[in-house]
């Protein structure tokens, strides 16, 4: 044999068995439905055009179809109610070593109080209307301002009133001490159950949660990207990266194919390292973890009918039902 046919025949075996390593109709169809997760529970949506860290996104909502306010005990009940399995809400530290959900650094654009979380005793935010700044029509009136008062709960209020549902816990704060704190404010009030509360958010603060307990599902962006381009470069071959373990796979649906093994062999394999996989609508352009979250009922027709992974939506209330109508 000729060294060109050697060649030929070299690389069509190799070609061949990638092909079969990675075969989805090879592996069997996933157990289960997907995983709903509801952004801070249903809430006011905004327009996100534009919009960047010093953006009061309470101005930019439409005319409000309802008067529920994100990361409150009445929103992350009705996310529940809407077919939730898992309510993502926002971490804040207050100055007397409490811990809030709220989502903003400082409530000057959605209350009517002023200076940062951070300077604030809990008793002083418990008297805020988190309602108070919210407007459909750029400032001109507020449908929403008084019916939010002392509606800003603490992630421990949250925790006992649903206390057998799930959580994805952003840390808004940053530094390692902030993932030790969090750690001992969960345990103090025993409600360290790291099966129900997965972490993610500030880098320096989510490593240091995961070091002292690496039971908890964890990611920050760095991890995340790791995980998602190791995969990409090397998931030819069956390899997961270690990142990935016990983490997060974020897929937007427009690049879900070229995910190596999509979909059986590819969920076989994030079911194997304890691996979240978790579909989104598309990424951002400037940022890795800019993105939109799946808020069409018609993108979940582009899932596949056996889906185990999760699905983040900034609209349980619409998602929930149609997913309960594909998933029986």
């Amino acid at each position: 044999m000729r060294r060109w046919q050697k060649v030929g025949v070299t690389a069509c075996v190799l070609v061949a068995s990638v092909y079969l390593l990675n075969a989805s109709w090879l592996a069997e169809d996933p157990p289960g439905r997907p995983t709903l997760i509801a952004q801070r529970g249903v809430h006011q949506v905004f327009d996100p055009r534009n919009v960047d860290n010093n953006t009061c996104t309470a101005t930019r909502i439409p005319p409000p179809a309802h008067a529920l306010i994100d990361n409150t005990l009445p929103s992350i009940a009705a996310a529940f109610n809407a077919g939730a399995d898992v309510v993502e809400v926002d971490v804040r530290q207050t100055s007397d070593g409490q811990y809030v959900l709220f989502h903003d650094a400082s409530p000057d654009c959605r209350t009517d109080g002023h200076g940062p979380v951070l300077t604030h005793a809990l008793e002083e935010l418990k008297q805020l209307d988190v309602g108070y700044g919210y407007s459909a029509d750029g400032g001109r009136s507020f449908p929403l301002r008084g019916k939010g008062v002392g509606q800003m709960p603490t992630f421990e209020q949250a925790l006992h009133a649903f206390p057998t549902r799930c959580f994805l816990v952003q840390l808004k704060d940053g530094g390692p001490d902030v993932g030790e704190k969090v750690v001992r404010y969960l345990e103090a009030r025993d409600l360290a159950d790291w099966l129900r509360l997965s972490f993610f958010g500030n880098q320096a603060a989510i490593r240091r949660l995961s070091e002292l307990r690496p039971q908890a599902r964890t990611w920050y962006e760095r991890r995340m990207v790791s995980c998602a381009v190791g995969y990409l470069a090397l998931g030819w071959s069956g390899y997961v990266p270690e990142t990935c373990s016990k983490g997060v796979m974020i897929v937007p649906t427009n690049i879900r194919t070229l995910e190596w093994g999509w979909p059986n062999r590819f969920l076989q394999r994030m079911r194997r390292e304890d691996v979240q996989v978790l579909m989104i609508d598309s990424l951002g352009s400037t940022h890795a973890v800019d993105f939109m979250r799946l808020d069409s009922a018609d993108e979940l027709h582009e899932l596949p009918v056996h889906f185990d992974g999760a699905i983040w939506t900034d609209h349980i209330e619409r998602i929930g039902p149609a997913a309960r109508r594909i998933w029986r």
